[in-house]
């Protein structure tokens, strides 16, 4: 059976959400999959990514295409390797099809990165099927890593060293299929291994029209249309590659229809303060941040365990001094770059996750899924204290995979502006009688032309 795909869809698969200290017995250490209708991403991968990516089944290791890395720490890149060797293995049917200089495996990271794998690969004596690259986010003054003949992997491609601006971030380093992707380093604790966010631009998209818009256009009259154009299909099309078009002998012009900004995902590394990445980050539909430490404690009403704020100043200056953050420090970067979603990851153990339903130990105990789910919705009331009413935080269980909706004509006008949407109101109103609170953009309208 054919399943269907829609070409807009867009979702995000966590397989693993486990700070450093992991993995725990319910969370994984850290990977987070971007999937597109016909490839995913990765952003890091630790040991046992793979693993879950068999669990649950999206993505599949052969479907990634590119990865992306945070920092180069044991938790967020020692899965990296094998993932390489499972991509690329001589021995599968898919490779005995491929080009031996064709680069199936795009790798981005900081510093370091692409030693880390081209000694892995040489130690163990790996030959792989077609090539891999290693492009390096470098800050100033930061040592280049040589992609010499001499030196490389007989797999690896020559990779690039992409340079940060004057303003420290990697702004449109890479551009693929229309998508736009810039990194910003983030703050961490000074341990030698910086961390890095990673903003990910969707394309823009035709604006779906309203049947109210729809209807006007067809009720011009067609011996107004300019020479040459006989139908509205002709008119709305002219419009939508963004061209004004003349009518009424000249009278009136309209203005091309806009575009619909394409989806924002920005998802950053361990971190105790984001503000570098705030203006690429700005505006994101979903936004993946930290939350490695809650301030809780655990009371009771009526004899039901739940869990309330404690200790929050306490609980916030340690965090910052390991460099990592709070659910309010999540949820206050999350408003102030105006983020629709905010979904928090990277927790310590003792913020441990739902039981696995091949668990039986701990799917019997129903105290300890009581607990744990007390606990994270403590963790989510928390963050959402610090956004907007109605933003929406979550708490990232490993597996859950979230589809990402596109923004409704209203949140678009509202974030990006009404001038963005249509500004030919009057125009067409003088063309029609039948002109009266004309709603152009529309969630389910007609977008055939």
């Amino acid at each position: 059976m054919t399943t269907y795909v829609s070409p807009n869809a867009l979702s995000l698969t966590f397989l693993g959400t486990s700070a450093g200290s992991g993995p725990y017995r319910t969370r994984n250490c850290s990977s987070t999959a971007l999937n597109l209708p016909k490839e995913s991403w990765l952003i890091d991968c630790a040991e046992g990514t793979q693993q879950m990516m068999l669990r649950i089944g999206k993505p599949l290791p052969e479907n990634i295409t590119r990865v992306f890395i945070t920092r180069m720490r044991v938790d967020n890149v020692f899965g990296l390797v094998p993932l390489i060797i499972t991509r690329m293995y001589v021995g599968t049917r898919r490779s005995a099809h491929v080009q031996q200089d064709e680069v199936r495996l795009c790798i981005y990271g900081p510093a370091g990165l692409r030693e880390f794998v081209r000694s892995n690969l040489k130690a163990t004596n790996t030959k792989l099927s077609g090539k891999y690259v290693v492009h390096e986010l470098l800050r100033a003054g930061e040592q280049q890593t040589s992609c010499s003949n001499e030196v490389r992997h007989e797999n690896e491609a020559v990779g690039l060293d992409i340079f940060a601006g004057n303003d420290g971030t990697w702004s449109g380093f890479e551009a693929h299929d229309g998508w736009t992707i810039t990194a910003g380093p983030v703050a961490t604790r000074d341990s030698g291994s910086p961390s890095m966010g990673y903003v990910f631009q969707e394309p823009s998209r035709p604006l779906p029209l309203s049947n109210e818009y729809m209807g006007l256009l067809h009720s011009v009259p067609l011996n107004l249309l300019p020479p040459g154009m006989r139908t509205h299909g002709d008119l709305l099309r002219r419009l939508r590659l963004g061209t004004p078009v003349s009518v009424a002998n000249g009278r009136y012009i309209l203005e091309p229809l806009p575009d619909t900004p394409g989806r924002k995902i920005v998802i950053l590394g361990p971190t105790c303060d984001a503000s570098p990445c705030a203006e690429n980050a700005r505006n994101a539909d979903i936004l993946v941040h930290e939350a490695t430490e809650a301030p809780m404690r655990r009371t009771y009403r009526k004899g039901v365990a739940f869990y309330v704020t404690s200790r929050e100043a306490n609980t916030t200056k340690h965090a910052i001094k390991w460099g990592h953050s709070t659910p309010r420090m999540a949820g206050t970067f999350a408003k102030r770059i105006n983020a629709r979603i905010l979904v928090m990851n990277y927790f310590c153990e003792r913020l441990q996750g739902l039981p696995d339903d091949d668990d039986p130990d701990l799917v019997r105990d129903r105290n300890v899924t009581q607990r744990r789910t007390a606990r994270m919705t403590e963790v989510e009331r928390q963050a959402a204290l610090a956004m907007d009413p109605d933003a929406i935080a979550i708490a990232a269980e490993d597996g859950l995979i979230l589809d990402i909706p596109f923004r409704t004509t209203k949140e678009i006008q509202t974030v990006h502006g009404t001038h963005g949407i249509y500004k030919d109101d009057y125009v067409l109103k003088q063309l029609s009688a039948n002109f009266e609170g004309l709603e152009v953009g529309s969630d389910s309208g007609d977008d055939r032309f």
